[in-house]
């Protein structure tokens, strides 16, 4: 229902309810755009203006564009909110970089209210020429999809068939981040792409695989030896590196294939290669035992003091008939509590 709440400032009140049931009035003025009511519902519901669309009852979609104390409702009736991602789709479509952020930014608010149409969206920007456009879809995608979701992961694994390798490393990243440590499933559909054309791909596999192994993991670890043999010096060393990461001491899968690179033909390879082969001989040194938590508490005479030290900086710096911000400047070292102790104020 829609009824003045002040005579004064004209203050209409709109009651809104979503598709949930969820009810909640919103006050605007008068001379306001549905634009502005919409706004004041997302600071109600958390849900970005975006994905709003305001439907009356006479089944009449409102524009923004709309001045408020144009919408006719009787009394009792209420606006229906709907979450709609269609204008969404278009919007961003047409957006620039910098807008586009910002409204992809948004999606990471819809939550449980987000549809298959919203992951979508999100998936195919992970691809994106610009690079803050990708970061932000990615963050939006992690925060909007629950581990576990089976179209989220579906939404992920569809960029691994793209000719776009940002589209396929954006997958791999979402798809890591989305899953727990050791994860079979995501290892076993990252795995394959360790064999992509693009060496871009194939590194941002190795260090989703580095991060998924659980240590030891000696089907990680011969999957990601493959690469010892790459063409590009930076994958070697990337794979290098993993490897060295997932290894458990004296692991021999991991040994036999850091051996292969201590004759490589780069420096830095058989440099590195030999540091992951003297960790691998390391002895593991005894943890220290932990240190039991200090707590302190204040005395209460002290805290008291405390709470009374401006009072007495005021009083002695009236008694020096000096200003408080220099009436301990002469001497570096004085403090209230020297100075106190020279004076006789009553306290």
């Amino acid at each position: 229902s829609m009824v003045l709440t002040d005579a004064a400032q004209g203050t209409l009140t709109f009651a809104v309810r979503d598709m949930s049931g969820t009810r909640a009035e919103v006050e605007v003025e008068p001379d306001q755009l549905v634009a502005n009511l919409k706004d004041r519902i997302d600071a109600a519901w958390r849900l970005p203006r975006l994905f709003q669309q305001l439907i009356s009852p006479s089944l009449k979609v409102l524009e923004d564009e709309c001045k408020v104390s144009s919408i006719d409702l009787k009394e009792g009736e209420e606006l229906t909110l709907v979450v709609s991602l269609e204008a969404a789709r278009e919007r961003i479509a047409s957006m620039n970089p910098r807008r586009m952020c910002g409204a992809l930014g948004d999606f990471s608010f819809l939550g449980k209210r987000a549809s298959p149409s919203a992951i979508d969206i999100l998936a195919s920007q992970l691809g994106s020429l610009d690079c803050d456009v990708r970061r932000v879809a990615r963050v939006s995608f992690e925060q909007m999809c629950c581990r576990d979701d089976p179209y989220a992961i579906a939404a992920a694994c569809s960029c691994f068939e793209s000719d776009n390798w940002r589209q396929k490393c954006g997958g791999i990243v979402v798809l890591q981040r989305m899953s727990c440590k050791g994860d079979r499933a995501t290892i076993e559909l990252i795995a394959p792409l360790l064999d992509d054309s693009d060496g871009r791909v194939r590194q941002e596999a190795v260090n989703s695989l580095a991060r998924l192994a659980e240590k030891g993991d000696s089907v990680v670890l011969s999957s990601i030896g493959r690469l010892l043999g790459d063409e590009y010096f930076w994958l070697r060393l990337s794979a290098l590196q993993a490897i060295a990461s997932i290894a458990k001491k004296r692991d021999p899968v991991a040994r036999a294939l850091l051996t292969t690179c201590v004759n490589d033909q780069d420096d830095e390879i058989r440099e590195t290669a030999r540091q992951g082969l003297k960790k691998l001989d390391e002895q593991d040194l005894p943890q220290e035992p932990e240190l039991p938590e200090l707590t302190f508490e204040m005395p209460a005479a002290v805290t008291e003091f405390c709470k009374k030290v401006p009072v007495l900086m005021r009083k002695l710096a009236t008694a020096l008939k000096r200003p408080v911000t220099s009436a301990f400047a002469l001497d570096p070292l004085a403090s209230p509590f020297i100075a106190v102790s020279h004076c006789k104020l009553d306290l």
